[in-house]
């Protein structure tokens, strides 16, 4: 099972000055004890895990059982989460598995734009998102009426522990 972490915080809890951040006082930049934990990737795991996973022989079905299928058992939402089946929610991504894609600043999508990975190269790049047959995101809306850099702002209505 491969999950994330998304514990994102300001650069001054990171104790690093990008971003216009400033370190803690006292503190020594790169400080992994001192440093808040985590890192605000959320947006970027699948093309990692996908070119990492790759190198070391994960095929496509591997990514879709460790990201998908598993953390859905682990969550206890297989019964309607972690794959494409009659009864289960529409959840799944269009992308393109070969696109070749840099992770840059402007791509990252969430407010502190810290992450060891930037100007990184990754293989694969997500076009849509797809939650409950709903498109939440879309990278060619980015720009249209009703879409914020092509995520939907239409709420979902449906918090994820509700049976109903």
């Amino acid at each position: 099972m491969v999950v994330s972490d998304h514990s994102p915080c300001t650069p001054d809890l990171k104790m690093h000055p990008c971003c216009g951040g400033a370190p803690i006082a006292g503190a020594v930049e790169g400080d992994f004890v001192k440093a808040w934990g985590g890192i605000a990737s959320v947006g970027i795991g699948l093309p990692l895990l996908w070119t990492e996973g790759r190198r070391r022989g994960l095929r496509l079905q591997d990514v879709v059982r460790l990201i998908c299928e598993r953390t859905a058992a682990h969550s206890g939402l297989a019964g309607r989460k972690g794959r494409i089946a009659v009864g289960h929610d529409a959840d799944f991504v269009v992308w393109d598995p070969e696109e070749q894609n840099r992770i840059t600043v402007d791509k990252l999508h969430f407010r502190n734009k810290l992450t060891p990975y930037r100007e990184r190269q990754c293989t694969g790049c997500v076009h849509q998102t797809v939650v409950r047959g709903a498109v939440v995101y879309d990278a060619a809306r980015a720009g249209a009426d009703g879409w914020d850099r092509g995520f939907s702002q239409q709420p979902l209505g449906r918090w994820i522990g509700s049976d109903e």
